[in-house]
């Protein structure tokens, strides 16, 4: 999984050169600055998804079925993350996610919301709050038809369980129907002091 953090790096809002009397007379208010602050390949539901990769099952009649060719992707969910500056001390996070999918799942797209606020406590210390929430984002499996040679009829199943004991319509229920971890509102309180 690639994962970079990077320090604000302050991005051009305007696409357009606009005098500088135009700008007084149009908008008294500066633009808020833009900054870029992060960016992940992969994630948890990517990694749930990866594993399953060199695995697979052996069928009855002695041939081998490779989970890889069901699971397999050629672009993996990148996530980027920017922060709107409001205010010296806060800012606005906000971003989205590519998604991911092969085969027999999906991993949606996002979007990410959130705040973060910075404060200097002393010439030594400082506090930083986050909050953050992604919407979207879910990994959701498709099933298989295989041909039940017992039953001598074709049925649905979880792919990754179709060599199992259970009866295909009982697995049905294992399909992969999952959130991300940051689906979940998440606060952070950071205390930042150094020791001498």
């Amino acid at each position: 999984m690639l994962r970079i953090q990077i320090a604000l790096l302050p991005l051009s809002v305007a696409a357009l050169w606009i005098s500088p009397a135009a700008q007084a007379t149009a908008w008294p208010h500066p633009l808020p600055t833009h900054h870029f602050v992060g960016l992940t390949q992969g994630g948890d539901l990517s990694n749930v998804v990866q594993q399953l990769r060199g695995q697979g099952f052996e069928n009855s009649d002695g041939s081998v079925t490779e989970f890889n060719k069901w699971y397999r992707t050629s672009w993996p969910d990148l996530k980027l993350t920017w922060m709107t500056q409001l205010t010296p001390q806060s800012g606005i996070l906000w971003g989205f996610s590519t998604g991911e999918r092969g085969p027999k799942y999906k991993i949606a797209s996002s979007l990410q919301l959130g705040f973060l606020h910075h404060r200097t406590l002393s010439n030594q210390s400082q506090l930083t709050l986050r909050i953050s929430q992604r919407f979207g984002g879910r990994l959701t499996e498709k099933s298989c038809e295989a041909f039940y040679a017992i039953d001598k009829q074709w049925q649905e199943v979880n792919c990754r369980l179709a060599a199992g004991e259970l009866p295909p319509a009982d697995t049905l229920q294992y399909l992969y129907r999952q959130k991300p971890r940051d689906s979940r509102a998440s606060i952070s309180v950071a205390w930042q002091y150094p020791f001498r």
